[in-house]
């Protein structure tokens, strides 16, 4: 009986010894929110076609960077930049998927028109990745339609809706959708569907090499290209 009480006693008390560090390992240290103002405190990363081609050509190999092209697996068989890789936006941020992306190098995504390269770009870079978008995507890089295959049309995509000239100051201060403890972002209570709002999903990250569960992963995956290419244009 005392040896059952002693082992019940020593297994609680390593029970208590080790849930602090599973609720460390739970917690990623850093916090998205500060990833992401150290990176758009820099200013959005992009690079021009004239300076990406120059760089693939100037006779040095090492200073290449990694190229992911982001279009369809149809449109990237048409034409695309060489050495480029086809990733599809809906799977990059996967762990699977990261794990192919060096981060020794600089990494340039294109899509069609730099919209959806330019929001994949900066979840690259507050993982700690040095990402750049190309800017205006593939339709700057060739003028063949049959390889760029879409880009910004004003006579179809342009409106011509009233404009405000007026001075509008921001508003606020409004509650967060993540609470700031100690460095760390904490998920607050999600808004019901009734209220009409969006569910608020915030992960808290910013080191590819700590973070690679799943579901933080996916937090920063940009859900869709565009919702619909035919109006916008933009992929």
């Amino acid at each position: 009986m005392k040896k059952r009480l002693v082992f019940i006693v020593l297994a609680l008390a390593l029970i208590v010894a080790i849930l602090p560090i599973i609720g460390r390992a739970e917690q990623p240290p850093g916090s998205l929110q500060e990833a992401a103002e150290v990176y758009f405190g820099g200013g959005p990363r992009t690079i021009n076609a004239v300076d990406l081609f120059e760089n693939l050509n100037d006779g040095d190999p090492e200073n290449d960077p990694y190229i992911i092209s982001l279009r369809s697996a149809e449109d990237y068989a048409k034409g695309h930049v060489p050495g480029a890789v086809n990733m599809s936006v809906k799977t990059l941020f996967t762990a699977e998927s990261l794990a192919t992306i060096p981060s020794d190098k600089a990494v340039v995504v294109i899509c069609y028109t730099g919209q959806t390269a330019g929001q994949a770009t900066a979840g690259l870079n507050m993982l700690g990745y040095e990402a750049y978008g190309l800017l205006h995507g593939m339709s700057s890089w060739t003028t063949d339609p049959e390889v760029y295959v879409k880009r910004f049309n004003p006579e179809t995509h342009a409106a011509d809706y009233r404009i405000d000239t007026e001075a509008h100051e921001p508003g606020g201060p409004y509650k967060l959708p993540f609470a700031v403890v100690e460095g760390e972002v904490k998920p607050v209570p999600q808004p019901t569907p009734e209220a009409g709002l969006l569910p608020v999903s915030v992960g808290a990250m910013n080191c590819v090499t700590c973070h690679t569960d799943e579901p933080s992963l996916q937090a920063l995956a940009v859900e869709e290209e565009v919702k619909s290419e035919e109006t916008s244009g933009e992929g």
